[in-house]
Formats: C-alpha cells, structure tokens, sequence
C-alpha cells in the first residue's frame, strides 16, 4: 500500500516557497564550485512542481486501477524525489517522498 501523507506534501511546497521567496543562496563562499551547486539547485527548484505533478499522476493512478505496474511507477517517482529533494537540500521534500515509498 502507498501512503500519501498530503499534510506533509503542503509544508514541503511552502519550504519551496519560501526559499523562491527568500531566494538565499548557499551558505558557502563565493567559488565556482558554490555558484555551480547554486544554480544546480534553483534548476531544480523550476522542475519541481513537474516532479511533483509526476509523483501526484502516478499515484492517482495507482489508486484507480491498484495494478502493480502503477505502484512501481509511483513508488520509483517518490524514490527519485526522496533523493533528490535531500541532495538539493529540500529535506521537506525528501522526507514527504520518503514516506510515500514506507
């Protein structure tokens, strides 16, 4: 069984929210490397509610047809999600996503 803890799913997109908001920059200096990751993460943060979209599909999907082709596709979406929300440092994200795949 999926879980979609949906409480989880609105603090996570007003992390997003306030960070687009505060637009911060990461706590580190002002190398090459710094404004690599930097821009990596604001890139990832434009994608986000595509993945988001993706994730909520998939398990709509699951839930009408509950066939386990469904629930892997779900299941994979919240994987990628888990891991990346926590590698960019959205951990309001990796944790809703991780507790989808629980």
């Amino acid at each position: 069984m999926i879980r979609c803890d949906t409480s989880a799913w609105a603090n996570a997109a007003h992390d997003c929210t306030a960070y687009k908001t505060a637009n911060k920059p990461l706590p580190m200096s002002s190398t090459s490397l710094a404004l690599y990751i930097q821009a990596q993460r604001e890139l990832y943060l434009a994608g986000l509610p595509a993945k988001i979209a993706e994730l909520d599909l998939a398990l709509q999907r699951y839930q009408q047809t509950s066939e386990e082709d469904s629930a892997l596709a779900a299941l994979a979406q919240a994987h990628k999600l888990a891991g990346s929300g926590g590698t960019f440092g959205f951990s309001a994200i990796s944790e809703a996503a991780a507790a989808i795949e629980k």
